[in-house]
């Protein structure tokens, strides 16, 4: 097996060098039009790839097919409790205390995510928006209800009372 190398390496190294005098004379002639071509294919292609314009890194690349790079750092906390408590003040606005509450904690804590710049700034606009519909919603309830007590009878207000505590 051994001898059988030896005999294909010896014949590898003939005819590389009777290709090296053709090679030498044509290196020349072919380095000066591939340089050209070359330095034409690379510009273009890097136009190509990021059309003139380098990215804000400063790195060249393409955009990713579905428009925004994926999402790499994960919300905080804060701007999840937000978003969650924005929510909860919305759908617990009947209780208007503990709406009111859910919302003005929401606002807090979605407030702070934006302005400390963390993580998950969409989450806690969001939970702002959401925090801010539960406070008006409160509101309206609170509004309401002392409006519609200020219209009854001190006499049908009492009755109301009384069937509220015999519910218990």
């Amino acid at each position: 097996m051994d001898n059988e190398f030896k005999e294909f390496d010896n014949q590898n190294k003939n005819d590389v060098n009777d290709g090296n005098n053709q090679n030498s004379q044509n290196q020349n002639y072919s380095n000066v039009q591939n340089q050209d071509y070359n330095s034409y294919q690379n510009q273009n292609y890097n136009n190509y790839q990021n059309n003139g314009y380098n990215n804000m890194n400063g790195t060249s690349g393409q955009q990713n097919y579905y428009g925004n790079e994926p999402a790499t750092e994960t919300p905080s906390g804060m701007a999840i409790a937000g978003l969650v408590l924005g929510i909860l003040s919305m759908v617990c606005c009947c209780i208007w205390y503990v709406s009111a509450i859910l919302a003005i904690l929401a606002l807090v804590f979605s407030i702070i995510t934006v302005v400390k710049n963390k993580p998950g700034k969409g989450m806690a606009i969001a939970g702002i928006v959401c925090g801010a519909i539960g406070l008006v919603m409160a509101i309206v309830v609170v509004i309401g209800v002392i409006g519609y007590t200020r219209t009854m009878s001190p006499k049908d207000l009492q009755n109301m009372i009384n069937n509220i505590e015999s519910m218990e």
